[in-house]
């Protein structure tokens, strides 16, 4: 009988033999390759322990902290992302997924960040309810290790100051170069201009009706452009005689110009003022320049009847309150008394001065910026200054400074030194709460139209 396991024992026998004499080989091999897993995990443990406990600091985690903007502007006529603050955070690669939220100092605002990117977070956060002041936002990483909170980045929450530039249009021709001049400092500044523009133009002696058209087309085509057109008056004889009023010659506050420029307004009674607005808006609207609803006096000087002419007449706003004056060789006192830092006000019809009493539908926008042909640089830009110290306002406020184009080469060097001086605040350029602004845009902010 044939064995049938005798092959199959040989064949084991040698394997025996082969292990037995590599023993010592793979017992090496073993020890070595355990030991290898056994460093692993002892390094893998240990890493995970550094990481737990390794004390790290704001800067290794947060790798950059931002917001887009840190001047936010409150009010009515603001957006709800404008009233909002774009927060952004980069983190070091190696946290890259840790979660985050923010906080803003002082206040209860907080939340989660949205991740925008591999290692970048993004939160827009509503500020509109904070009252004005100095804030600031951080960042805040939660581990196992602790709660990391990134550098704080600030920010400004401000009602806005608008800056209005306005032109009182005397009467006279103006020269190209300084309607050139205007237009340059008005496009290099972006500010737009509020024109009182002058019908004496239509009946001056002295202007003729082709360049009194190219002035008229020159204005309407700066309205096309965003500037306003409202009405300003003075008193020349041809003005008034051609609105079917008796001129008169007194009283006048004194001026080198002996043609009627320095007849006062309020020299006319209600009803001849009346007669005055209602001839102006009629030849306004037949040289193709809209209905006026805006009005400056000549000198500033509109007293109590002269507001209620406006009012009556359909005017909704008056700039030409000012602080308290004596103006022209003749000392005239004038009928204002308000400060430089007198925001717009619907006036009272007993009271012009009166700033919290209204019972005229007639709003009255200072010219508290004062005048860039009587005023220095330094003068015009304390008047800023003093509704503007750098910090957050606790109101929304105008200055409205006025310059003239007949004269323009003097006023030319001021008004472009100030815009240069106040240019750096401006919102736009997050500098600070400033707006360049139209006096029609800042009634409609005003009255709410």
């Amino acid at each position: 009988m044939i064995n049938l396991t005798m092959g199959y024992w040989s064949r084991f026998g040698k394997i025996r033999v082969i292990l037995k004499e590599k023993a010592g080989l793979i017992a090496a091999l073993s020890l070595i390759f355990a030991g290898y897993l056994g460093v692993q995990a002892w390094n893998s443990q240990t890493t995970a322990r550094a990481v737990a406990e390794a004390a790290f600091t704001p800067e290794q985690i947060f790798a950059q902290v931002s917001a887009d903007r840190r001047w936010i502007l409150l009010g009515e006529e603001f957006t709800f992302k404008q009233k909002s603050l774009p927060f952004r955070v980069e983190l070091s690669p190696e946290f890259a997924d840790t979660p985050l939220n923010y906080a803003v100092s002082g206040t209860d605002l907080s939340g989660r960040m949205v991740k925008d990117g591999v290692n970048r977070y993004f939160a827009e956060i509503f500020v509109g309810t904070l009252k004005p002041g100095r804030y600031a936002v951080s960042a805040q990483a939660r581990s196992s290790a602790g709660t990391f909170t990134s550098p704080a980045v600030e920010f400004y929450v401000s009602y806005p100051l608008y800056v209005a530039w306005t032109l009182d249009w005397e009467g006279y021709d103006v020269p190209q170069n300084y309607l050139n001049m205007i237009e340059e400092i008005s496009q290099n500044h972006g500010v737009p201009i509020t024109h009182f523009f002058n019908p004496r133009l239509y009946t001056s002696p002295d202007i003729s009706a082709a360049q009194a058209q190219y002035l008229t087309d020159w204005v309407k085509n700066r309205e096309n452009q965003g500037d306003v057109i409202g009405l300003h008056l003075h008193m020349f004889p041809d003005l008034v005689s051609a609105a079917g009023v008796a001129p008169r010659t007194s009283p006048n506050w004194g001026s080198w110009k002996t043609d009627g420029y320095d007849v006062l307004t309020s020299a006319y009674t209600y009803e001849e003022t009346v007669k005055l607005l209602d001839w102006s808006k009629g030849t306004f609207a037949r040289k193709g320049l809209g209905i006026p609803v805006m009005f400056r006096a000549g000198g500033w000087f509109a007293d109590e009847e002269t507001l209620q002419a406006l009012a009556e007449t359909g005017f909704a706003l008056d700039s030409s309150g000012r602080t308290k004056y004596t103006f022209g060789e003749n000392g005239i006192a004038g009928p204002w008394d308000l400060l430089a830092t007198t925001r717009p006000y619907q006036l009272n019809a007993e009271d012009q001065n009166i700033v919290n009493s209204p019972t005229l539908n007639l709003w009255e926008f200072p010219n508290n910026g004062a005048d860039s042909w009587a005023y220095s640089t330094e003068q015009l830009l304390e008047r800023f200054q003093s509704n503007f110290s750098g910090a957050p306002l606790a109101e929304k406020q105008v200055v409205t400074y006025l310059s003239h184009p007949e004269w323009f080469s003097k006023d030319q060097p001021k008004i472009e030194a100030l815009f240069a001086a106040i240019d750096s605040y401006r919102n736009r350029v997050d500098g600070g709460p400033v707006i360049y602004i139209t006096l029609g845009q800042a009634y409609q902010i005003w009255a709410g139209r």
